[in-house]
């Protein structure tokens, strides 16, 4: 006898993930053209959660919606823009996020530090294309140079060519912080996505291991190697030292997640309380001091050193 499928729940599902895609692109679209633009970022949560509670090809059709909308109502430097650093991206690591392999009747889901790894290679690649695109570093400089003449029109000439040599030099690194602010929105566009998936209990993985986070080697020199070659090739200099912002990333949230194991295995409940104030008064030493930490546990067993875990 033939054997059919009730197709109700699969059109419920990508009526969901086409519901979702064009949820994302009213959202782009909304905060892009009004007041609201600095909440642009959060676009990223309805294609999470697509992807965390219908699974794979329905989290696809919504990036897919977000994508044609966007570029259709939306300037194409815009959508390039958003394309790049929170469609993809949201699209990619989802995509990672779900795959699994079943081994003697467990399900063992792609690495967090898997995960980490190729969502720093990925935003590397993204910096590289707008370094050369649509964030060049003399359309940066120009961008700069017209809003010191705004500010200070009498006297733009000595912030340009003066006092304001030192500001220009921080250019350098603009398109590499400019990245590493939209890594952080696309990490905090998994967590809510997931916090909502948990709430009305739809997610497909249920769970991210936050506290045993490493990575390789490679990863953690990647910020000295960009940063050396940043003065090797001063015409790439723009490159390299977003590269070495960028690269800070892994080895920071490495950190964090040495920090979290050890404060959860010695049982300082305070402990996120404490860092988070230490980050608020001594944010450069603290985020320093952390991302060192991340390099040292590529290299060396922190957590089973400080704990014995």
């Amino acid at each position: 006898m033939l054997k059919f499928h009730n197709p109700l729940p699969l059109i419920r599902e990508y009526k969901s993930a086409i519901l979702l895609g064009v949820g994302s692109a009213l959202w782009c679209i909304f905060n892009i053209h009004f007041i609201f633009g600095l909440l642009l970022f959060l676009s990223g949560v309805p294609i999470f959660f697509s992807y965390l509670s219908y699974g794979q090809k329905s989290g696809f059709i919504s990036a897919v919606f977000t994508t044609i909308l966007m570029f259709a109502f939306v300037p194409f430097e815009i959508s390039i823009d958003v394309f790049l650093n929170i469609i993809m991206p949201s699209s990619v690591i989802g995509h990672l996020a779900l795959r699994n392999i079943v081994k003697n009747r467990k399900k063992w889901w792609y690495p967090e530090s898997f995960l980490l790894n190729n969502f720093v290679f990925l935003f590397a690649f993204v910096m590289v294309i707008m370094s050369f695109t649509l964030r060049t570093e003399e359309s940066m400089t120009k961008i700069y140079e017209e809003a010191v003449k705004i500010i200070f029109s009498e006297n733009a000439s000595f912030y340009i060519n003066g006092a304001g040599q030192n500001l220009r030099s921080v250019i350098k690194y603009y398109e590499g912080i400019a990245t590493f602010y939209n890594m952080l929105a696309t990490i905090l566009n998994l967590q809510i996505a997931y916090i909502l998936g948990r709430k009305f209990k739809t997610n497909i993985r249920t769970s991210f291991d936050v506290f045993n986070i490493t990575i390789s080697p490679w990863l953690s020199i990647l910020p000295l190697v960009a940063l050396t070659l940043s003065k090797i090739l001063p015409s790439l200099a723009y490159v390299f030292c977003g590269l070495f912002v960028v690269g800070l990333f892994a080895p920071t949230l490495s950190g964090f997640s040495v920090v979290g194991f050890i404060a959860k295995k010695r049982k300082i409940r305070r402990a996120p309380l404490v860092i988070t104030a230490l980050i608020i008064i001594f944010p450069l030493h603290i985020i320093t001091l952390i991302s060192l930490l991340g390099i040292v546990d590529s290299f060396y067993p922190v957590r089973k050193k400080l704990t014995g875990a």
